[in-house]
């Protein structure tokens, strides 16, 4: 087995900028704090008034009615907000990190959107007309920790009988984790299948998603998907790439390898290829997460995210939101990089025309059965 330590470059950001955006950022920027999320800022939540709190429920639920991505659900989520405003739902909720996560969970139970939640910051934030726009500090911040993790890009391995393997935990921005792709595909380049690891991938930017995705088609542009965006009215299409740095993986086997965890734009990247027939997905049906969304300031302290888009794949005409990827072999996610690489090697072993490198196949293969079946017999 051989691996890489993947370098930490920095590629030219206005080539990646220049990249035709699908997905946009789905991972909270700097400051932002939704449910879940510790705050960068330290203090923790202030105590908030009774006008502070009705400012924060009316605005939540005008921006929802107004924005949300399905037009007819738009007031539906509003209104059980603005229900439970007058039931008196909110009047005992003096902390606004309470007052956030009781509203994240009333606009989710209305209806079961993981990216709609209210936002929270307990440092006051510039009053912008785009909060999701980073400042400079914030982006400086993000560069600092971006590189620290290696752009999100844990490993890049050659297996067992010449299958590469790939771990990626988010998809970066590609201004700034590019290059460090472009790296790990060049070293997975003489590799004869490919195992990519988003179990733990929460998504990212969308640009990212364009410039991996291309690497698994040919020259000529592909068109993968569609995207709308009810603030515009408009929809856009997404094509694959002309141009890619270094090789490009085509033709070859590609298995996606997925968990509960798996959301997003890696949700995204996953059942596109999967439904154009260019990658198997192996493991748990994924988190649901199809829309992309907006940020809309409330105030200093308070945002709400609201889902205004939704991505579709040119071959379906639907997209995942709610059900999730279904996997094409279902198997936990713990185990599913093993039976990924068992699949891998039996296609491989399918295709070769060496009989030397047949009976090595074989012989792989043979060992992770007879290493799996320990574990199904104490299964069963």
């Amino acid at each position: 087995m051989n691996s890489i330590e993947m370098p930490s470059f920095r590629w030219s950001a206005g080539w990646f900028r220049r990249l035709p955006p699908l997905w946009v950022a789905l991972l909270l920027p700097v400051g932002w704090v939704g449910d879940g999320t510790p705050a960068r800022a330290a203090g923790g939540a202030a105590p908030i008034d009774r006008a502070t709190r009705n400012r924060v429920v009316d605005a939540v639920a005008r921006y929802v009615e107004k924005n949300y991505v399905v037009a007819d659900l738009g007031p539906v989520i509003a209104g059980s907000i603005r229900r439970n405003q007058k039931k008196g739902a909110y009047e005992k909720i003096a902390d606004a990190e309470a007052l956030k996560s009781r509203l994240t969970a009333d606009l989710q139970a209305a209806v079961p959107d993981r990216h709609l939640k209210v936002l929270y910051s307990a440092e006051a934030r510039p009053m912008r007309e785009t909060p999701d726009e980073p400042s400079a500090e914030e982006e400086a911040q993000h560069r600092l920790d971006a590189a620290r993790q290696n752009f999100a890009i844990e490993r890049a391995e050659q297996l067992d009988g010449n299958v590469g393997y790939l771990k990626m935990r988010k998809f970066e921005d590609p201004a700034l984790a590019g290059e460090t792709l472009v790296a790990a595909m060049r070293f997975l380049s003489h590799t004869d299948a490919l195992l990519i690891d988003l179990r733990r991938n929460g998504g990212g930017y969308g640009a990212m998603v364009d410039l991996f995705i291309s690497y698994f088609f040919g020259d000529e542009p592909v068109h993968v998907a569609d995207a709308y965006d009810r603030s515009t009215g408009e929809t856009s299409q997404s094509w694959s790439l002309p141009y890619v740095p270094g090789p490009r993986y085509k033709d070859k086997p590609v298995y996606i390898i997925t968990g509960e965890r798996t959301f997003s734009a890696a949700e995204g990247f996953t059942y596109c290829l999967q439904k154009m027939g260019r990658a198997v997905v192996v493991g748990d049906t994924t988190g649901g997460g199809a829309h992309f969304v907006h940020i809309f300031q409330i105030d200093p302290h308070f945002a709400v995210m609201v889902p205004v888009g939704t991505v579709k794949s040119t071959v379906t005409g639907s997209d995942w939101e709610g059900t999730g990827v279904i996997p094409d072999v279902a198997v936990p996610a713990d185990s599913a990089v093993q039976t990924a690489h068992r699949l891998a090697l039996e296609k491989l072993l399918e295709s070769t025309t060496d009989a030397s490198w047949a009976d090595w196949l074989r012989e792989l293969i043979g060992e992770m059965k007879a290493e799996s079946q320990p574990q199904r017999d104490q299964a069963n």
